[in-house]
């Protein structure tokens, strides 16, 4: 399972997610802002969008670390700001 997992983020399958997460953000959750659900949608949003990122970098073990703790900082934050 994992192994299959990994095969497809080393692939470009991971750029179509990507992809489809921005346009996502940029042309539909961005527009209906004034929502009441913008908040939550829009750290789901970011969270998935920062993952994708960190599956690219994780084939890169030298930025592993630095981006791990960059991307857990900013989806931690993200989501206490949210709830609070």
């Amino acid at each position: 399972m994992f192994g299959t997992l990994k095969s497809f983020w080393e692939r470009d399958g991971f750029l179509s997610i990507l992809l489809a997460l921005l346009a996502t953000s940029v042309y539909i959750v961005l527009p209906v802002a004034g929502g009441p659900l913008f908040g939550v949608v829009g750290e789901i949003v970011l969270t998935l969008v920062l993952l994708s990122g960190l599956f690219v970098v994780a084939s890169q073990h030298s930025y592993l670390r630095p981006a791990l703790v960059f991307v857990a900082g900013t989806i931690a934050l993200g989501w206490l700001a949210e709830i609070g």
